[in-house]
């Protein structure tokens, strides 16, 4: 069946005007949120274990997807906080799972991508809590093409399908889905808003220049 533009056109819209909604919103300034002791630690002794813990830039929590600085010039480096604590000393650091760009990480040559998209690695490491600039989501499909969380921009949501075995050079389907968080009821669970539709996404290639059809990067439906 051949797609007639100006339908897609009107539908797009109004999935657009939904994400506009939602990026004033993030603009709100949310109000200081408690530290939140991990109520059974199962780390370093000496060591003062967080479910959630304020920073300069904001309230983190375990689960919460962060940019991190200095790893990768002109690429934002994500990592998923699993384990946040600070010292005797008083220095805070966070356990991070990395995840990387799905375009830049790419060993079986693949050219079509989703819009956003990045693969689960097995990597891990220690940072400062000083080394996180900000927040993002990461989503998996379903929820990507259901709903949003309502303090992170457009721009900073992404989609994570795969996991990428970079010891052997494999991209594969997640079998588990992403990590997921029981947090206790003192933390502060994000808003979620979701679609009056579902959207339905579609792969591009970005080595190719944008043209209409490509464009159609997801439609409702």
């Amino acid at each position: 069946m051949k797609r007639v533009d100006s339908i897609f056109k009107e539908r797009i819209e109004r999935h657009k005007e939904e994400l506009a909604e939602l990026d004033e919103e993030t603009k709100l300034i949310r109000r200081s949120l408690p530290n939140v002791v991990k109520s059974q630690p199962d780390g370093v002794s000496g060591h003062t274990y967080y479910e959630q813990y304020n920073i300069s830039s904001g309230t983190v929590k375990l689960g919460d997807f962060v940019y991190v600085k200095g790893r990768e010039p002109a690429k934002k480096s994500i990592r998923q906080i699993c384990q946040l604590w600070v010292t005797a000393e008083g220095t805070c650091y966070f356990l991070g799972t990395i995840y990387k760009s799905a375009h830049h990480s790419n060993p079986s040559g693949e050219h079509l991508f989703y819009k956003q998209e990045v693969y689960l690695t097995a990597g891990v490491e220690t940072l400062p809590i000083s080394d996180i600039s900000g927040r993002c989501a990461i989503l998996d499909y379903k929820e990507y093409c259901s709903a949003r969380p309502t303090e992170i921009r457009e721009s900073d949501i992404y989609i994570c399908d795969n996991f990428l075995d970079e010891m052997n050079q494999r991209v594969s389907a997640l079998q588990s889905g992403l990590r997921k968080f029981k947090l206790s009821s003192l933390v502060t669970s994000d808003e979620v808003y979701f679609f009056r539709k579902p959207v339905v996404i579609h792969k591009y290639d970005p080595t190719v220049p944008l043209v209409k059809k490509q464009s159609l990067s997801y439609v409702s439906i």
